[in-house]
């Protein structure tokens, strides 16, 4: 007979990854320079990568924490100090990258025989702001 017990935890550290890309540049003997290209989306000396970004889009927006709350919660779960203004411009480019998608559900809910609108208040910095929402059955 064999009894199991599992523990479901975190790492004791869980932070940051940093992936250092180190691009050569050499000079040849007839005078031409050549110079590494650097890797996809690899576009500055220093950089948050995409997971990170993912994770305080999710904080802010998913769990509708302020832009201060959430550049707090991440630099205090993960060991990430962001800035407030970092995390406002990733909700800014994922808002640009999702546009289209966003124009295509529009598109399905105009064009659904039967479609549920519905908006909820909730109070930020003192102030109340709506949460529109609008879906089909389909």
């Amino acid at each position: 007979m064999t009894e199991r017990r599992q523990v479901f935890d975190l790492p004791e550290r869980v932070g940051v990854e940093v992936t250092e890309h180190r691009l050569v540049t050499c000079r040849c003997a007839c005078g031409t320079t050549a110079r590494a290209a650097a890797p996809d989306g690899v576009k500055a000396p220093v950089q948050y990568g995409p997971r990170l970004a993912a994770a305080g889009v999710y904080l802010m927006h998913g769990q509708f924490l302020s832009t201060s709350r959430t550049a707090t919660a991440l630099a205090e779960l993960f060991d990430a100090p962001v800035a407030p203004a970092t995390v406002a411009s990733w909700v800014r480019r994922c808002a640009k990258t999702l546009d289209t998608f966003g124009r295509l559900v529009a598109g399905r809910v105009s064009a659904a025989t039967l479609a549920f609108f519905d908006e909820t208040g909730f109070r930020t910095a003192g102030r109340v702001h709506w949460l529109h929402s609008a879906s089909t059955g389909a």
